[in-house]
């Protein structure tokens, strides 16, 4: 049946009608309780539940001719002017008697009324032979004149046309217990087809006509998608074609179109050598019900001028529903993307036509990336004025590269593959891998050509690898390896001063004026302090005694969270002295305080792996750290197994944490009580660290924390954050710091080396290599982040936190961007107010741009705004969320 009806949708006259979705031109009628089964059948043109308007009218009309009439037949009155009764039925005896005349000067067999028709003009219709119905709704009228080629004529038309004969058509009405169908049998037309379901109640033939609406489309689209491969595969192997094999390419097009039709493997019959067959694979669509998960796709569409550098329509979630109105058929698509002289980009800085920009089209793990040039008029291709589109391929590069363009075949697009469903086209690019042609990919191993007239367009399809997105854990992860490798590296370092040390030594030994009189001496001495082999022995021993064990989880891993940590807060104060014996002049005097002690050690417990062993003995060994990405000429430090970084707090930076402190332990605790994740990097403690030193400093050593240089060789007092490194034992290609503002997010140096791992790059750094190269990230989990961040950045508005930013590292090997939000210590101070008056009063420039530093409802909108349009989402067969709302509180 779904075959029978697909032949009674011709898709050249569907695409003259302008309707694409074969469903519009099937209509299927459900006959609940009546018949069997046996009774279904598809009738080529119109059935209504209608009958003539009176018994004696005929019910069984062969080739009728039929006129189609919208409105009344009817005599309308003239309000507000008097005259006798008897007047008005003359004039409207008269009037309906005319207007039945001209109806009947047609000779129509049957007429069709929208509304009603006089009793008069009901009368002498019967008189006339002409058969009658009334109450024809627009729809039906519709239908009736798309399939007969007319149209409905309105109420007084001097001259109604008629439609007939009509070839086998037959009217004829069928009466069954409280039914009565009217049809119309044999449309000369292929636009329209009644199935009629008969046999079953009425909740069954529901189901069965979901499923005949289907099928028809189905059947439909196979019909089209079988015409497209077949023209593909022949352009392919005519391509790819040696001297060896024949050039004809309606060879290679019957073949490729009798393998898609039997659904089998075939083989090229015209003399080829065994080792050069044709393998055909087929599409996963052409498998009829396999359709029912593809009528619809999610495509990533963006748009850009590479000359200016401009991203003129930013990545978008489409989604384009195949066959629909959101939908083109592809010589439609074709048409549309030509330039024409009107057509120019309309985004500030840009005005360029179309030749002048690059669309892309991602989904899944493939992207088309659509180019349009236009060729000179000598070289225009033939047949625009009928809007004739040509196809063709060539391979990518290889062992297929062609040596002369001309070996490259042009074939006119078919009617067929012009109708397909420019949604089902990109969905089969994306999804149909196995499609080959001599070991080919058909699909990603050739470059797609369609021209019309002066317009070529290129699609280029290639693979890409979105990356996955991961928050950070709320347990600080321990990575044995890692733990080894900085012991490794600690021991290296060790060897190579030792090795320096006894260079000297031996330099210093061979130098002196005792042992250059006293040879054996010398030698003797020479060799004691050369014997190099022992020492290293023992850093070897050292290191493998070393080796750190797996910290065990099970003491902190099954407890359940509470919602809340300790709430009363609580500052712990140590002072102790430090004599440091081999440097007598440095006697030092320490004295630590810990704010919100038994909170920060809870929250180690449940949230580091090893808990609080594991903390201090990454504490014991930091290194100073030369962060690149900030501009505040903060202290940082780094602990040698790379866990933890230490970061200085300025006194405003301290005072806002000391305030909002207990709510970022209750936030933390809600959401690892509901499993919800967080952007936020953790903070596991923040100290106060005063320093005396005793005996003097020597000269020549450095300033301290606490003094202008950041030294550790000074008195003083510095405040300090120790907070996870969420890049732990992973290998970090790119850093980004973003902050969603457009004033000074430029690193020219990092942009001037790329290559560099260390250097962070900003905001305008990001958008320019979005340009280029954008982060391709999966669907899913990038709505997780999202999620996460709304929560985040909602809490921090609310405590009037800003100036935060969202750090992000690109590891490649992995493929996985690493996020979290930073520098969310600062509050909207009086300074900050004053900070944002001035930049946007342009007194420092700035070009207009929005400052930095706004109010933290102000920064919390911008800031999701901006992260949301700095990814490119890659849809994938699952359905698509909507972006959430960057207002949303």
């Amino acid at each position: 049946m779904d075959s029978l009806i697909s032949k009674l949708v011709n898709t050249l006259t569907a695409a003259a009608f302008g309707e694409q979705d074969p469903r519009f031109y099937v209509k299927v009628k459900r006959l609940p309780d009546m018949g069997s089964p046996a009774d279904c059948r598809v009738v080529r043109g119109v059935v209504a539940k209608k009958n003539v308007a009176h018994r004696r009218m005929r019910t069984d009309i062969p080739q009728p001719a039929v006129v189609l009439l919208s409105g009344a037949l009817e005599y309308q009155r003239v309000a507000n002017r008097l005259s006798s009764f008897d007047m008005l039925l003359d004039q409207e005896r008269e009037h309906l008697r005319l207007a039945v005349a001209r109806i009947a000067a047609c000779k129509p067999d049957l007429l069709l009324v929208e509304r009603s028709v006089a009793r008069a003009a009901q009368e002498e219709l019967l008189a006339r032979g002409i058969g009658l119905v009334q109450h024809a709704k627009p729809e039906l009228l519709e239908r009736l004149g798309r399939c007969m080629g007319v149209k409905p004529l309105r109420t007084g038309s001097h001259q109604p046309r008629t439609q007939g004969p009509l070839g086998d058509t037959t009217s004829s009405s069928s009466t069954a217990p409280a039914k009565t169908l009217m049809l119309f049998d044999g449309c000369p037309l292929p636009l329209g087809c009644t199935v009629l379901l008969w046999g079953a109640s009425a909740a069954e033939l529901t189901k069965l006509k979901r499923i005949v609406r289907f099928g028809v489309l189905a059947a439909y689209h196979q019909g089209l998608e079988c015409s497209f491969l077949a023209e593909e595969l022949a352009l392919a192997t005519a391509a790819l074609a040696t001297p060896d094999i024949s050039n004809d390419i309606a060879l290679y097009r019957s073949l490729a179109r009798a393998a898609i039709s039997s659904s089998r493997e075939a083989t090229n019959p015209c003399g080829l050598q065994p080792e050069r067959r044709l393998l055909l694979s087929l599409s996963p669509h052409v498998a009829g019900m396999q359709l029912y998960d593809r009528q619809h796709i999610y495509l990533s569409m963006a748009c850009r001028n590479p000359r200016r550098g401009l991203m003129c329509e930013p990545p978008a979630i489409k989604r384009i529903d195949c066959y629909c109105h959101s939908d083109l058929s592809l010589a439609g698509f074709i048409v549309a993307a030509a330039p024409h002289a009107q057509k120019k980009c309309q985004v500030a800085g840009c005005g360029y036509g179309v030749t002048c920009h690059v669309r892309t089209f991602l989904h899944g793990c493939s992207r088309i990336t659509l180019s349009i040039a236009t060729l000179p008029s000598s070289d225009a291709l033939p047949g625009e004025e009928r809007g004739q589109v040509w196809t063709w391929l060539r391979p990518k590069g290889g062992r297929h590269q062609l040596s002369n363009s001309k070996q490259v075949r042009r074939l006119p697009l078919s009617q067929a593959t012009a109708c397909m469903s420019f949604g089902m086209f990109v969905s089969l690019c994306f999804s149909a891998p196995g499609l080959e042609a001599f070991g080919s990919p058909l699909h990603s191993a050739f470059v797609r050509y369609f021209g019309l007239g002066r317009t070529v367009m290129c699609l280029h399809q290639d693979g890409i690898h979105p990356s996955a997105v991961a928050l950070p854990r709320m347990r600080v992860s321990y990575s044995l390896n890692a733990q080894l490798m900085w012991l490794k590296q600690e021991a290296a370092e060790l060897c190579q001063e030792s090795n320096e040390a006894f260079d000297v030594l031996e330099s210093a030994l061979q130098n002196h004026p005792y042992f250059r009189t006293q040879a054996a001496a010398a030698a003797a001495a020479a060799g004691a302090w050369a014997d190099r082999s022992s020492f290293m022995d023992k850093v070897a021993e050292a290191v493998q005694r070393a080796t750190p064990e797996t910290p065990s989880h099970a003491s902190a891993g099954g407890m359940m969270w509470d919602e809340q940590l300790i709430p009363e807060p609580l500052h712990v104060k140590h002072a102790f002295d430090d004599e440091s014996p081999g440097m007598p002049w440095l006697r030092a005097r320490f004295s630590v305080t810990a704010y919100f002690a038994p909170q920060f050690a809870e929250l180690r417990r449940r949230c580091i792996a090893g808990g609080e062993a594991a903390f201090i003995t990454s504490l014991c060994r930091c290194r100073k750290w030369a962060s690149r990405g900030g501009k505040s000429n903060a202290y940082f430090a780094k602990t040698r197994d790379d866990r933890f970084i230490v970061k200085s707090l300025s006194k405003p930076e301290k005072a806002s944490f000391m305030e909002f402190a207990p709510a970022y332990f209750e936030h933390m605790a809600r959401a690892a009580a509901s499993g919800r994740p967080t952007t936020l990097a953790k903070v596991a403690g923040v100290y106060s660290i005063a320093m005396r030193t005793q005996g003097g400093a020597p000269a020549g050593a450095a300033p301290g924390p606490g003094g202008q240089g950041g030294g550790p060789f000074r008195d003083g007092t510095i405040d300090v954050l120790v907070m996870e490194n969420i890049f732990y034992d992973r290998q970090i290609s790119r850093i980004y710091d973003l902050k969603g503002s457009e004033r000074s997010r430029f690193n020219a140096d990092a942009a001037a080396n790329p290559q560099d791992a260390g250097a962070v790059h900003l905001d305008d750094n990001l958008r320019r290599s979005n340009l280029q190269a954008p982060l391709l990230v999966q669907q899913g989990l990038l709505r997780s982040m999202e999620a996460a961040l709304w929560r985040d950045t909602s809490f921090l508005a609310g405590l009037g936190v800003m100036d935060y930013s969202l750090l992000v590292g690109v590891d490649r090997e992995s493929n996985t961007l690493l996020v979290a939000v930073i520098d969310f210590i600062r509050t909207y101070t009086w300074d900050k107010q004053l900070e944002t008056w001035v930049k946007a009063s342009g007194i420092l420039g700035g070009a207009g741009k929005e400052p930095t530093i706004v109010s933290p409802k102000q920064y919390m909108r911008r800031f999701r705004a901006a992260i949301s349009s700095y990814f490119t989402v890659v849809p994938d067969g699952h359905e698509v969320e909507p972006p959430l709302d960057p207002d949303a509180p």
